[in-house]
């Protein structure tokens, strides 16, 4: 069991990244005016601003990695999201936030680990942290969905009202989300009520009445009666290529590559889609994932492009000769059942054992054109010539014919060429 962070090991031919990433949060930590009703009780929900400085940020992922470095900067990011989720489990967040700080220093930031960062530092009531590794995550991918969400969250619990409508909006609008959806109808309808408080017959100023955008440009306005719309964002195409990061709960299955195959149709799990994952051995196992879970390939990024089509090919190699093993299995299970219901001997059997299973039970299934007597010597004949032909076909060719074999039955023989 692990008592403290721990230790990521790095290949000694992998690159440390230098540099910082700087993100200017003071916007976004700003409170806003009006935030709070005059004569409201305590909001219980609320956290102060912590004391703690955030963790370091370190450049995003460099684009045209080679192939090698991409599998290994992958290998990493793989190997921190299973630690980190032991870590969890054992309680050691803060140990699963250094580890994702010390895998981000090595191989680079990506979009998903600062925003699994943020969801770790939301947890440590850091929402002025969590609210700096969304920001960062959404300079990296405007579109990661789970950033507008924990971001909102963490706005939230600081009591900035009208940024966490934004943010939950944000999320909502990008990717339906149940319990977003009741967290935004609360925090909605708590800025009705702050914005109730203007004057009811003013006019709107441009741009009120409008939920802001994910830039946060213009002013926030009433929003009396808000109820989420009910989108089908196909954000996804059967067959695109996928890898799989983030997953807390099923770390093993993180960096593993996928096709897409559909949105999950169930009811119980909208917003989930169906991926056939590529594991081990030339598997296939498909799984209902979240989508931001489900990270698409950069076209521009030729490499990663490339590595993945390779690792497809092996992958396709691997899953044909494990389906051609299990054939070649059944095969052999099946001769070895249909010899047990005949009376051969130990050395027919050898000679069955030889050949290919496939050819051994079409052998097998030739029994009932010889009679009881002679079983043994029919196949053990039939064994024989197998084994003979699969050795000197070419001689056969060239020699014009069979030999006549006494254990043969007559409908079977063949006449030999006579001599010129």
């Amino acid at each position: 069991m692990a008592s403290g962070p721990a230790v990521l090991e790095l290949d000694s031919d992998i690159e440390e990244l230098e540099g910082t990433f700087d993100v200017n949060v003071d916007e976004e930590l700003r409170s806003d005016q009006g935030d709070v009703l005059e004569g409201e009780e305590e909001d219980p929900e609320r956290v102060a601003r912590e004391a703690e400085p955030f963790p370091q940020l370190f450049p995003p992922v460099r684009a045209n990695l080679s192939a090698a470095m991409s599998k290994a900067y992958a290998k990493i990011r793989q190997d921190t999201e299973k630690d980190a989720g032991n870590l969890i489990e054992e309680g050691n967040v803060p140990g699963a936030i250094a580890l994702y700080t010390e895998a981000m220093r090595s191989s680079g930031a990506t979009a998903m680990m600062l925003t699994t960062r943020a969801t770790l530092l939301l947890r440590q009531r850091r929402p002025c942290a969590a609210i700096r590794d969304c920001t960062a995550a959404l300079r990296i991918n405007a579109s990661m969905v789970k950033a507008y969400r924990v971001r909102g969250a963490a706005h939230r619990k600081l009591g900035h009202w009208r940024k966490a409508l934004r943010d939950l909006s944000e999320a909502q609008g990008l990717k339906q989300d149940m319990a977003t959806g009741e967290l935004q109808r609360i925090v909605a309808a708590y800025v009705a009520k702050l914005d109730g408080t203007l004057k009811r017959n003013a006019a709107l100023r441009p741009g009120e009445g409008v939920v802001p955008s994910r830039q946060g440009a213009g002013p926030s306005a009433p929003v009396m009666h808000y109820e989420a719309t009910s989108l089908d964002l196909k954000d996804l195409d059967k067959g695109q290529a996928v890898v799989i990061e983030g997953l807390l709960r099923a770390p093993h299955l993180n960096g593993k590559r996928g096709v897409v195959e559909r949105s999950d149709p169930r009811p119980a799990a909208r917003g989930r889609w169906e991926v056939e994952l590529r594991m081990d051995n030339g598997k296939l196992e498909v799984k209902s994932l979240k989508r931001e879970n489900i990270v698409t390939l950069n076209k521009a990024d030729k490499a990663a492009c490339r590595n993945w089509a390779q690792e497809e090919r092996k992958h396709r190699e691997e899953r044909r000769q494990r389906e051609e093993q299990e054939e070649q299995e059944q095969y052999r299970k099946c001769v070895e059942a249909k010899l047990c219901k005949l009376s051969v001997s130990a050395q027919t059997c050898k000679l069955l054992g030889a050949l290919n299973p496939k050819k051994a039970l079409s052998i097998i299934d030739k029994v009932n054109e010889a009679s009881g007597k002679e079983v043994d010597g029919f196949l053990a004949s039939l064994a024989r010539r197998s084994l003979s032909e699969s050795d000197s076909d070419d001689d056969c060719e060239e020699e014009g014919g069979g030999t006549y074999d006494p254990e043969e039955p007559p409908l079977k023989r063949q006449k030999a060429s006579p001599p010129k």
